[in-house]
């Protein structure tokens, strides 16, 4: 399938693994033509895109996120843009997303985009 006719369909953007690192995508926007080859499967699973025309492949459970407090889930990150992404994706889909750590995962992200900036 081709990435570029998906589309994010979540209402707040995504973060999107790449090849060349995480990007932050808009709705409506379509993936990059650079997208992880694991990315499709996990964002489906997470419900965020649009366009798909078969059902996705189970998520990997190393990246399924965790119960744990916060403080915890911080620790188990780290660094981590990878996990920090999918933890996101997951954290907003959450009835009640928890802000401090959204903010966390998205520092996260941001601060792994600078180290390769």
């Amino acid at each position: 399938m081709d990435p570029a006719a998906l589309t994010v369909s979540y209402p707040t953007g995504t973060w999107v693994k790449t090849t060349d690192g995480p990007v932050r995508l808009g709705q409506g926007d379509a993936l990059p033509e650079n997208v992880h080859p694991d990315e499709v499967a996990r964002l489906a699973n997470a419900g965020v895109l649009a366009g798909l025309d078969a059902e996705p492949t189970l998520m990997d459970p190393a990246l399924e996120l965790p119960d744990g407090t916060v403080e915890e889930l911080k620790v188990r990150i780290g660094d981590d843009p990878d996990l920090a992404a999918a933890y996101l994706e997951q954290e907003q889909g959450r009835d009640k997303p928890r802000a401090t750590f959204v903010t966390h995962l998205e520092q996260v992200l941001a601060d792994a985009d600078e180290d390769r900036g």
